[in-house]
């Protein structure tokens, strides 16, 4: 154990221990509070997954995916804010399906335009929302 020659050595080092564990507590809290949401896309086939409010999102939606068909599933959305969050879907113009996803907006509103808007840059037509979600 240290020595402390003065009282207030002994007070400053209490303080730093307990700011020390205070922050590996928020820490742990925060980490264990993180959510994600993912959604892949197989281009060829337009097999589609997504999953939200689970650390392991991107695996499962990725896997979702293949058991829909998916033959290499690429990763069109990723996040690890929370928030509300939406899946647009569409037609490219060959006819196979085109997908949009946001995650982590405040508004659902703010997240359907921006599921719509995704699914119209990677060249959807007909775009619709086909889920919401409040990952808190």
């Amino acid at each position: 154990m240290p020595c402390f020659p003065n009282p207030n050595s002994f007070n400053h080092f209490l303080k730093l221990m307990k700011t020390f564990l205070f922050l590996v507590i928020l820490t742990i809290a925060i980490t264990q509070a993180k959510a994600q949401t993912a959604a892949y896309i197989c281009p060829s086939t337009g097999a589609y997954g997504y999953y939200y409010g689970a650390s392991d999102a991107s695996t499962r939606a990725y896997n979702e995916c293949v058991q829909h068909g998916g033959q290499n599933p690429t990763q069109v959305f990723s996040t690890y804010s929370k928030g509300y969050g939406a899946l647009a879907i569409g037609r490219n113009t060959d006819g196979i399906r085109v997908i949009g996803a946001s995650g982590g907006y405040s508004s659902r509103e703010e997240a359907n335009k921006r599921a719509i808007n995704e699914c119209i840059i990677r060249g959807g037509t007909g775009v619709a929302i086909q889920d919401t979600w409040n990952d808190e």
